[in-house]
C-alpha cells in the first residue's frame, strides 16, 4: 500500500476592475505581460470596451462587466448605464440585457460604486433575477458594510462570490504587497479568496513581483468562475 500525501492549494481569485477607457502601456500589461489567470472587469459604455474584451479574451483572460450602482450620497451620473434607486424591476433587466451585450465574452458581473444599491432588496433583486437570465455570476465587491448583495444572491441560487480584499486603496508596492498576504491568510482559512484591485500601473508591477515570488505548490490562481458557488 502506498501513501499518498496531497497537498489541498488554496485559490485565489484576482478581479482588476475599471477597464474600458483607454488603450496602451497600462492595459497591455494585465492582458499580456501577466501571464496569470485575471479576471478583467469593464465598464460598459466606455470608448475601449468591445477593444479590452477581445484583447483580454485573446490573452486568455476572464471577462465580466462592472456596473455602475448609485452609492451613498454625492455621485457623478454620467454614465451609459447605471442602475439607480428610483428604477423599476423592468428599467433595471433592461439595463442588464444592454450592458451584456455591450461587453463581448462577459460570463459575470460586480458592481462599480452601489453603497447605496447593494443595501437594498428590491433593486438587487431585480438585478439578481435579470443575472439569472442572462447567465452571468454576481461578484459582491462589497463597497459597504451594509452591504446584503452577497447574501441575497447566495439566497436566490445564484452564482456568487464576495470581494475579501482591496488590493490596491493606496498606491504604494508595499502595501499592495502586505494585502496580498492578507488574501493568502484568508485563503488559507476558508480554502479560497478573493481581491480585488484596479487598473494601474503601481498594481501592475506590483502583482508581477508578488507572482514571482509565488510559492506555487501551494497558492493557485485561478479565474472569478473557480470560485463562485
Amino acid at each position: 500500500h502506498t501513501l499518498k500525501f496531497i497537498l489541498e492549494k488554496v485559490k485565489i481569485a484576482l478581479l482588476i476592475d475599471d477597464f474600458g477607457y483607454s488603450q496602451g502601456k497600462t492595459v497591455d500589461t494585465f492582458l499580456k505581460d501577466l501571464d496569470i489567470p485575471l479576471t478583467i472587469s469593464i465598464i460598459p459604455g466606455t470608448p475601449q470596451v468591445k477593444f479590452v474584451a477581445e484583447e483580454a479574451h485573446n490573452n486568455g483572460k476572464e471577462v465580466i462587466i462592472h456596473l455602475p450602482m448609485q452609492p451613498k450620497g454625492k455621485f457623478n451620473p454620467d454614465y451609459k448605464w447605471i442602475v439607480l434607486d428610483r428604477m423599476s424591476k423592468k428599467e433595471i433587466k433592461s439595463v442588464i440585457k444592454e450592458v451584456s451585450k455591450d461587453v463581448p465574452y462577459a460570463v459575470g458581473l460586480n458592481n462599480h460604486m452601489g453603497s447605496l444599491i447593494t443595501t437594498e432588496e428590491k433593486p438587487m433583486k431585480a438585478l439578481l433575477e435579470a443575472l439569472k437570465e442572462e447567465n452571468l455570476f454576481f461578484v459582491d465587491s462589497k463597497t459597504s458594510p451594509n452591504s446584503i448583495a452577497f447574501s441575497l444572491a447566495q439566497k436566490m441560487g445564484i452564482k456568487s462570490a464576495l470581494r475579501q480584499v482591496f488590493l490596491d486603496n493606496e498606491k504604494n508596492i508595499d502595501y499592495i504587497k502586505g494585502q496580498f498576504q492578507e488574501l493568502i491568510s484568508l485563503a488559507r482559512a476558508k480554502g479560497k479568496a478573493l481581491g480585488i484591485g484596479h487598473i494601474n500601473m503601481i498594481t501592475a508591477y506590483a502583482l508581477k513581483e508578488i507572482v514571482a515570488g509565488l510559492d506555487k505548490r501551494k497558492i493557485e490562481l485561478v479565474y472569478v468562475s473557480e470560485i463562485v458557488n
